[in-house]
């Protein structure tokens, strides 16, 4: 994990290089890429996670990483994990 300071000495996310298998993170980006679905490089959160921005939403790595393996990883799949998360955070916070 690499820890960045700004100069107010807080922590802040920095780009980092995802663990997917070999060349899949770029296959993966550049599917992304070419179907027009917004995407922002993977940051590191001072937690260690690798964050990736997609349409809007936040996924960690191996949520990105189980759709490019299903073949889901289109604008429908990112959507659906979308929804499947929020209604998970709903039933948690009951």
């Amino acid at each position: 994990m690499r820890l960045v300071l700004c100069a107010l000495e807080s922590p802040v996310m920095v780009m980092a290089a995802p663990a997917f298998a070999p060349g899949s993170t770029n296959v993966g980006l550049n599917s992304l890429s070419t179907q027009e679905i917004t995407f922002r490089s993977p940051f590191q959160r001072p937690s260690g996670n690798v964050l990736f921005l997609v349409e809007n939403n936040s996924y960690v790595e191996p949520e990105l990483h189980k759709l490019f393996g299903e073949n889901e990883l289109n604008r429908e799949g990112v959507h659906k994990l979308a929804r499947n998360i929020d209604l998970a955070e709903r039933i948690v916070q009951r």
